[in-house]
């Protein structure tokens, strides 16, 4: 059970830097709460990753380009993956 206190730790440190540096991952904060289980983060911790997710998901939506299905790709190119919400 140390082991997983220990990552959500790290996971929560790396949350933070990214966030700090300007650089936003749903899918990190999606694991981290995913891995927490309301476990080993402070609830204030989990309530600020909570809010992060939630307003980059809001940004995501507004953000989102019209892309018809035939173009539909999982990955972008390295010149707009800086732009990619994720």
């Amino acid at each position: 059970m140390g082991v997983v206190e220990t990552i959500v730790g790290a996971m929560h440190i790396a949350h933070q830097t990214f966030a700090a540096n300007g650089i936003h991952s749903r899918p990190l904060a999606e694991l981290l709460l995913e891995l927490d289980d309301e476990n080993y983060l402070s609830p204030s911790d989990r309530q600020d990753v909570i809010e992060k997710s939630a307003a980059l998901a809001q940004v995501c939506v507004s953000w989102a380009p019209s892309i018809s299905a035939d173009h539909l790709s999982e990955t972008l190119p390295l010149e707009r993956a800086g732009r990619r919400c994720s």
